[in-house]
């Protein structure tokens, strides 16, 4: 495994550190498993890998619904995706669109905003705070 640290990028660092914890359980649990078994066999060590990239996406997941909560203060009370994707990118640009559009999807589902436009094409989605 070859580790790539780029001490200026603070978001990164965190994500690194954040998938570091991630991979140091899951060779706990291979070491578990292959104490408790006399051969370990591969499909699991496959769906440990898998379990941690989950567990990554997850954890970004989170940091993207916080992130976009914190930046909703920052807006306009309307606003539209490319405005809060944007800003969103910047202070993090490990974080996907598709993160990003999760975390603004689920604040519309708890009432925090409310869709005026739907976006359409190129055309982005159209906001207001609640």
């Amino acid at each position: 495994m070859k580790l790539e640290i780029d001490p200026t990028n603070l978001p990164a660092l965190k994500r690194l550190m954040h998938e570091l914890a991630v991979w140091s359980d899951m060779v706990a649990l291979a070491i578990q498993r292959h104490e408790e078994q006399s051969q370990p066999q591969l499909p699991i060590e496959l769906s440990m890998q898998e379990g941690a990239r989950e567990a990554v996406g997850v954890a970004l997941d989170g940091e993207a619904k916080k992130l976009v909560s914190d930046l909703l203060a920052t807006l306009a009370a309307n606003f539209t995706t490319t405005d809060i994707v944007g800003r969103a990118q910047r202070a993090n640009p490990e974080l996907s669109r598709g993160a990003i559009r999760n975390a603004i999807s689920d604040l519309v589902e708890k009432g925090v905003i409310r869709e005026i436009q739907p976006g359409r094409g190129r055309r982005p989605a159209k906001y207001v705070k609640n």
